[in-house]
């Protein structure tokens, strides 16, 4: 059963990592929990102690005998060393997201906490193994106030595989933080890796790195550059050709798409064009659609008008693409 989060706030943060455990549907009580490493099966696993004491919404910690028994050793103990865990980055970047929680809530109510957990120590720690998740978050001030999570290598795996399968809660997670009338940028990259993963697979990239790889898409917000929706696709797959389904995955319409020389195509430009969306994409070198007297010619006749932009004038020349 899940603890209310009135309950959670109420847990005290002087005696360590403690866990709450919920009895008979409404009764919860603080126990003391480490980590022990289990020789036979090559990882820690976690060691439930005494209990300290109980929680109620109307009164919040309730010490028990050992609970104020502990607490009378703190007292007549000043000089032991407290307990140091990282705690500054993670506020940071939680006081740099404010409503975050609220609305990792709303998509995910019931996996919210881990997803924030986890996020927070890949991002911190550069983590990229599921197996170190466990140390980092015992090092940290996450483990206080998420101490009923587990987090060892074996429940860390089943979440990101659990999450990984609920693409539609992402999608529409994602497309609510894309804001109507924002410049977007699209970036397209290539992540090598050795697992046996259906999309990992052999595929062009700037590199002409061979080693299977898979692509990621990602959109970004251009004046905060905050990454706002992401596509992973199969290496194979070239950034133009996963760009629409991306576009019409993320909701967006009224934006701006920039994109760099290597997606104009004219089906790609039809694409754009039929979907309504406004776009900015640079000539390739060879484009048939610039003739070679034009770059011989050096009247200025051959500009139809010019602009002015950042106080920098820009000259323009229209051409037909098709019936537009």
């Amino acid at each position: 059963m899940s603890i209310p989060e009135s309950i959670k706030r109420q847990k005290p943060t002087q005696f360590g990592a403690l866990e709450i455990r919920c009895f008979g549907g409404d009764k919860y009580y603080v126990y003391q929990i480490s980590s022990q490493w289990d020789a036979d099966k090559n990882r820690p696993r976690k060691v439930t102690g005494k209990s300290i004491g109980k929680i109620t919404e109307a009164d919040g910690f309730i010490p028990n005998a050992n609970g104020l028994r502990l607490m009378q050793e703190m007292r007549l103990t000043p000089d032991v060393a407290p307990t140091v865990k990282n705690y500054g980055a993670y506020e940071l970047l939680q006081q740099l997201s404010p409503g975050m929680d609220e609305r990792l809530r709303y998509h995910f109510p019931d996996i919210f906490r881990e997803i924030r957990a986890i996020s927070l120590l890949r991002l911190v720690d550069s983590v990229t193994s599921a197996k170190m998740i466990q140390p980092m978050f015992l090092d940290s001030y996450m483990s206080d106030i998420c101490s009923d999570l587990s987090v060892s290598e074996g429940p860390v795996r089943r979440f990101i595989s659990r999450l990984g399968s609920m693409q539609d809660q992402l999608d529409t997670f994602m497309r609510s933080q894309v804001l109507p009338g924002t410049t977007l940028l699209f970036d397209g990259t290539a992540i090598f890796t050795r697992s046996a993963d259906s999309l990992a697979v052999k595929g062009y990239n700037p590199e002409h790195n061979q080693n299977p790889q898979a692509r990621i898409l990602y959109v970004f917000e251009k004046d905060s550059h905050k990454p706002v929706f992401y596509r992973v696709v199969q290496g194979s797959v070239v950034d133009k050709a996963a760009f629409m389904d991306t576009v019409n995955a993320s909701g967006c319409s009224d934006c701006i798409i920039i994109a760099d020389k290597g997606f104009y195509s004219k089906k790609n430009v039809s694409a754009l064009m039929n979907a309504g969306v406004k776009f900015i994409l640079p000539l390739q070198d060879n484009t048939v659609n610039v003739e070679d007297e034009f770059y011989e010619n050096p009247d200025d006749g051959k500009w139809d008008d010019v602009f002015s932009y950042h106080k920098r004038p820009v000259w323009f020349r229209k051409r037909p693409s098709g019936n537009k």
